[in-house]
Protein backbone atom coordinates (compact mmCIF):
# COMPACT_ATOMS: atom_id res chain seq x y z
CA UNK A 1 0.00 0.00 0.00
CA UNK A 2 1.06 3.29 -1.01
CA UNK A 3 -0.19 6.48 1.26
CA UNK A 4 -0.32 9.86 -0.29
CA UNK A 5 -0.19 12.83 2.09
CA UNK A 6 -0.33 16.65 0.81
CA UNK A 7 0.29 19.31 2.96
CA UNK A 8 1.04 23.15 2.88
CA UNK A 9 4.66 22.95 4.31
CA UNK A 10 7.10 21.00 5.74
CA UNK A 11 5.92 22.68 9.00
CA UNK A 12 2.39 22.18 8.88
CA UNK A 13 0.71 19.38 9.75
CA UNK A 14 -0.85 17.23 6.62
CA UNK A 15 -4.41 18.27 5.48
CA UNK A 16 -4.86 15.01 3.19
CA UNK A 17 -3.77 11.52 3.55
CA UNK A 18 -5.19 8.24 1.56
CA UNK A 19 -3.65 4.81 1.27
CA UNK A 20 -3.97 3.60 -2.07
CA UNK A 21 -3.87 -0.06 -3.27
CA UNK A 22 -3.13 -2.18 -6.28
CA UNK A 23 -2.24 -5.41 -7.45
CA UNK A 24 1.39 -4.68 -7.72
CA UNK A 25 3.61 -1.44 -7.00
CA UNK A 26 3.67 0.05 -10.42
CA UNK A 27 -0.19 0.34 -10.36
CA UNK A 28 -0.26 1.34 -6.62
CA UNK A 29 2.34 4.06 -7.75
CA UNK A 30 0.18 5.33 -10.53
CA UNK A 31 -2.55 5.24 -8.70
CA UNK A 32 -1.39 7.35 -5.91
CA UNK A 33 0.04 10.27 -8.43
CA UNK A 34 -3.18 10.23 -10.01
CA UNK A 35 -4.75 10.23 -6.81
CA UNK A 36 -2.10 13.44 -5.40
CA UNK A 37 -2.63 14.92 -8.84
CA UNK A 38 -6.55 14.84 -8.28
CA UNK A 39 -6.69 16.37 -5.08
CA UNK A 40 -3.84 18.84 -6.01
CA UNK A 41 -5.84 20.21 -9.11
CA UNK A 42 -9.34 20.20 -6.72
CA UNK A 43 -7.47 22.24 -3.86
CA UNK A 44 -5.39 24.84 -6.04
CA UNK A 45 -7.53 24.66 -9.09
CA UNK A 46 -7.04 28.67 -9.25
CA UNK A 47 -3.25 28.29 -9.04
CA UNK A 48 -3.21 25.66 -11.06
CA UNK A 49 -5.06 27.37 -13.63
CA UNK A 50 -2.53 29.13 -15.82
CA UNK A 51 0.47 27.04 -15.69
CA UNK A 52 1.25 23.45 -17.56
CA UNK A 53 -0.82 21.59 -14.82
CA UNK A 54 -4.24 22.44 -16.03
CA UNK A 55 -4.14 19.78 -18.21
CA UNK A 56 -4.82 17.81 -15.16
CA UNK A 57 -8.04 15.69 -15.62
CA UNK A 58 -11.01 17.64 -13.63
CA UNK A 59 -13.79 15.47 -12.10
CA UNK A 60 -16.79 16.93 -11.74
CA UNK A 61 -18.49 15.60 -8.30
CA UNK A 62 -20.38 12.06 -8.78
CA UNK A 63 -18.69 11.14 -12.09
CA UNK A 64 -15.51 9.27 -12.71
CA UNK A 65 -14.75 10.93 -16.22
CA UNK A 66 -12.04 13.62 -16.27
CA UNK A 67 -12.57 16.97 -18.50
CA UNK A 68 -9.54 18.39 -20.28
CA UNK A 69 -8.43 22.26 -21.15
CA UNK A 70 -7.64 22.80 -24.55
CA UNK A 71 -3.86 23.33 -24.68
CA UNK A 72 -2.53 26.42 -25.86
CA UNK A 73 0.06 25.35 -28.06
CA UNK A 74 -0.77 21.83 -29.40
CA UNK A 75 3.12 22.10 -31.12
CA UNK A 76 4.69 21.37 -27.79
CA UNK A 77 6.10 17.66 -27.65
CA UNK A 78 6.36 18.23 -23.95
CA UNK A 79 2.53 19.13 -23.65
CA UNK A 80 1.37 15.98 -26.23
CA UNK A 81 3.88 13.95 -24.06
CA UNK A 82 2.01 15.18 -20.49
CA UNK A 83 -1.33 15.25 -22.70
CA UNK A 84 -0.92 11.65 -23.24
CA UNK A 85 0.49 11.36 -19.65
CA UNK A 86 -2.45 12.51 -17.78
CA UNK A 87 -4.79 10.86 -20.66
CA UNK A 88 -3.70 7.26 -19.69
CA UNK A 89 -3.62 8.38 -15.85
CA UNK A 90 -7.21 9.16 -16.34
CA UNK A 91 -7.99 5.80 -18.15
CA UNK A 92 -6.32 4.08 -14.77
CA UNK A 93 -8.29 6.16 -12.80
CA UNK A 94 -11.82 4.96 -14.21
CA UNK A 95 -10.67 1.70 -14.34
CA UNK A 96 -9.93 1.93 -10.49
CA UNK A 97 -12.99 3.60 -9.91
CA UNK A 98 -15.18 1.40 -11.59
CA UNK A 99 -12.99 -1.68 -9.90
CA UNK A 100 -13.93 0.52 -6.31
CA UNK A 101 -17.41 0.73 -7.43
CA UNK A 102 -17.55 -3.43 -8.50
CA UNK A 103 -15.88 -4.18 -4.66
CA UNK A 104 -18.48 -1.79 -3.11
CA UNK A 105 -20.89 -3.48 -5.05
CA UNK A 106 -19.80 -7.05 -4.13
CA UNK A 107 -19.50 -5.72 -0.06
CA UNK A 108 -22.80 -4.75 -0.72
CA UNK A 109 -24.26 -7.93 -2.23
CA UNK A 110 -22.59 -9.97 0.62
CA UNK A 111 -23.50 -7.81 3.45
CA UNK A 112 -26.99 -8.62 2.13
CA UNK A 113 -26.18 -12.24 1.52
CA UNK A 114 -24.97 -12.16 5.59
CA UNK A 115 -28.01 -10.78 6.45
CA UNK A 116 -30.38 -13.01 5.03
CA UNK A 117 -28.06 -16.02 5.97
CA UNK A 118 -28.97 -14.50 9.42
CA UNK A 119 -32.39 -14.70 9.24
CA UNK A 120 -32.63 -18.13 7.56
CA UNK A 121 -30.28 -19.26 10.55
CA UNK A 122 -32.87 -17.26 13.11
CA UNK A 123 -35.57 -19.02 11.29
CA UNK A 124 -33.79 -22.45 11.34
CA UNK A 125 -32.75 -22.11 14.84
CA UNK A 126 -36.62 -21.46 15.91
CA UNK A 127 -37.94 -24.44 14.36
CA UNK A 128 -35.20 -26.58 15.43
CA UNK A 129 -36.53 -25.40 19.07
CA UNK A 130 -40.44 -26.15 18.06
CA UNK A 131 -39.20 -29.41 16.74
CA UNK A 132 -37.63 -30.19 20.34
CA UNK A 133 -40.66 -29.50 21.78
CA UNK A 134 -42.95 -31.33 19.51
CA UNK A 135 -40.42 -34.35 19.69
CA UNK A 136 -40.51 -33.91 23.75
CA UNK A 137 -44.45 -33.82 23.35
CA UNK A 138 -44.19 -37.00 21.27
CA UNK A 139 -42.14 -39.18 23.64
CA UNK A 140 -44.48 -37.75 26.15
CA UNK A 141 -47.67 -39.11 24.40
CA UNK A 142 -45.86 -42.72 23.34
CA UNK A 143 -44.83 -43.43 27.19
CA UNK A 144 -48.48 -42.76 28.36
CA UNK A 145 -49.68 -45.03 25.53
CA UNK A 146 -47.25 -47.30 26.38
CA UNK A 147 -48.50 -47.34 30.09
CA UNK A 148 -52.34 -47.74 29.05
CA UNK A 149 -51.57 -50.88 27.30
CA UNK A 150 -50.02 -52.36 29.90
CA UNK A 151 -52.59 -51.17 32.49
CA UNK A 152 -55.03 -52.77 29.22
CA UNK A 153 -53.21 -56.14 29.68
CA UNK A 154 -52.89 -56.27 33.16
CA UNK A 155 -56.94 -55.39 33.15
CA UNK A 156 -57.21 -58.62 30.54
CA UNK A 157 -54.89 -60.57 32.70
CA UNK A 158 -56.85 -60.12 35.93
CA UNK A 159 -60.01 -60.78 34.15
CA UNK A 160 -58.90 -64.20 32.70
CA UNK A 161 -57.84 -65.06 36.15
CA UNK A 162 -61.11 -63.97 38.18
CA UNK A 163 -62.99 -65.99 35.30
CA UNK A 164 -60.67 -69.30 35.85
CA UNK A 165 -60.55 -68.64 39.79
CA UNK A 166 -64.56 -68.30 39.05
CA UNK A 167 -64.47 -71.63 37.55
CA UNK A 168 -62.27 -73.25 39.88
CA UNK A 169 -64.97 -72.72 42.72
CA UNK A 170 -67.84 -73.73 40.95
CA UNK A 171 -65.93 -77.05 40.63
CA UNK A 172 -64.56 -77.65 44.00
CA UNK A 173 -68.31 -76.30 45.40
CA UNK A 174 -71.29 -75.56 43.34
CA UNK A 175 -73.47 -72.81 44.83
CA UNK A 176 -77.34 -73.56 45.27
CA UNK A 177 -79.76 -70.80 43.13
CA UNK A 178 -80.33 -68.05 46.08
CA UNK A 179 -84.20 -67.72 46.78
CA UNK A 180 -85.24 -64.02 47.45
CA UNK A 181 -87.69 -63.97 49.95
CA UNK A 182 -90.36 -61.48 49.88
CA UNK A 183 -90.78 -58.74 52.39
CA UNK A 184 -93.84 -58.66 54.86
CA UNK A 185 -94.63 -55.42 56.83
CA UNK A 186 -95.86 -55.47 60.11
CA UNK A 187 -99.93 -54.76 60.46
CA UNK A 188 -101.30 -53.13 63.20
CA UNK A 189 -104.91 -54.97 64.50
CA UNK A 190 -107.00 -52.75 66.16
CA UNK A 191 -108.25 -53.97 69.62
CA UNK A 192 -112.39 -54.42 69.72
CA UNK A 193 -114.03 -52.78 72.41
CA UNK A 194 -116.87 -53.78 74.33
CA UNK A 195 -119.92 -51.52 74.73
CA UNK A 196 -121.09 -52.69 78.26
CA UNK A 197 -123.59 -50.90 80.42
CA UNK A 198 -122.94 -48.07 82.49
CA UNK A 199 -123.23 -48.72 86.55
CA UNK A 200 -125.98 -47.60 88.56
CA UNK A 201 -125.17 -44.41 90.29
CA UNK A 202 -126.90 -40.79 91.36
CA UNK A 203 -127.24 -39.07 88.01
CA UNK A 204 -126.21 -39.85 84.37
CA UNK A 205 -124.79 -36.52 83.77
CA UNK A 206 -121.78 -36.95 85.84
CA UNK A 207 -121.29 -40.29 84.72
CA UNK A 208 -118.06 -40.45 82.86
CA UNK A 209 -118.28 -41.70 79.83
CA UNK A 210 -116.75 -44.42 77.81
CA UNK A 211 -112.84 -44.02 76.85
CA UNK A 212 -111.34 -46.13 73.65
CA UNK A 213 -108.26 -47.59 74.39
CA UNK A 214 -106.42 -49.35 71.49
CA UNK A 215 -103.36 -51.26 71.91
CA UNK A 216 -101.61 -52.26 68.79
CA UNK A 217 -100.91 -55.91 68.08
CA UNK A 218 -97.64 -56.72 66.05
CA UNK A 219 -97.37 -59.41 64.35
CA UNK A 220 -93.86 -61.00 63.97
CA UNK A 221 -92.15 -60.89 60.51
CA UNK A 222 -90.26 -63.48 59.08
CA UNK A 223 -86.48 -62.62 59.07
CA UNK A 224 -85.40 -61.00 56.11
CA UNK A 225 -82.49 -62.99 54.00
Amino acid sequence: MITVVIRPSLTQPPFYTHGVRGPSFVVASQRAALQTLAELRLVYDRQLRDTVYRFLPMRTPGSHRSIYISPLAQSSSAIARVMRLLEAMDILHTEAVLDADSQHDTIDYYCHSSENLNHENADLHRQVQQNHHLRTEVEELRRQNELLRQGTIVNTQLRQQLKELKKDLEEIAPLPPRKWKSLRFPTVKPKRISHSAPPAGPSSSTTPAPTTCIEPVIESSPELP
